[in-house]
């Protein structure tokens, strides 16, 4: 007596449990990893504002640098003996003339007198090669809640719709000069504090 053969009928398709388990990963991926991984808009805009800091190091180090190869003299309306006013040692990067304080970039655009508060022509802005419409640039203070525009604060911000994506630059402090002495400078400071990938998404 013949033995039948054993006839094996192949799977045709997956089955429900299987269609589920695809669904349910597929999900997840959707809710979590897919809007991550394209949503490259605030990384973009950190590294922008990332470059933008560098600009500003770098230009005010080189254009303190050219200050001190041209002379090195701090502007000042009488100092040294007899109070004799002096005028700073001038500062020009491709064609452009920075206006100076302390010996590095200002703010405001007015050099010596350090007075004005015209965020688009501060010697830093000028020797960094910051602009609108790329940057939002304030002389406004991020420290005071009322935003006071002040002389000696510029801040470079990502664009209005992230105020808080931004860097400020004070620039540096001068002493007065009195009948025996010439004025001193001390550096200026970058405030990176508020740069922060959560602030710029």
């Amino acid at each position: 007596m013949k033995s039948s053969p054993i006839i094996r009928k192949a799977q045709a398709g997956f089955t429900l449990i299987e269609l589920i388990v695809v669904i349910v990963i597929l999900g997840i991926l959707a809710a979590t990893a897919l809007p991550r991984m394209f949503d490259m808009s605030g990384q973009a805009r950190l590294a922008k504002m990332q470059g933008a800091l560098g600009a500003v190091r770098a230009a005010s180090s080189s254009a303190h640098a050219q200050w001190l190869v041209n002379g090195g003299q701090l502007h000042c309306a009488a100092c040294g003996v007899g109070g004799v006013a002096q005028t700073g040692t001038p500062v020009t990067g491709e064609g452009t003339t920075i206006p100076m304080f302390g010996g590095y970039p200002d703010v405001g655009g007015d050099a010596g007198t350090d007075a004005a508060t015209a965020a688009a022509t501060s010697g830093i802005a000028l020797a960094a090669g910051l602009a609108a419409p790329d940057y939002v640039l304030s002389t406004k203070n991020p420290a005071v809640a009322n935003g006071a525009e002040t002389n000696n604060i510029l801040v470079v911000t990502a664009d209005e719709a992230h105020p808080r994506c931004r860097f400020w630059y004070t620039q540096a402090v001068q002493t007065q000069a009195n009948a025996a002495s010439q004025p001193a400078a001390s550096a200026p400071q970058i405030n990176v504090s508020d740069l922060t990938p959560d602030n710029c998404k």
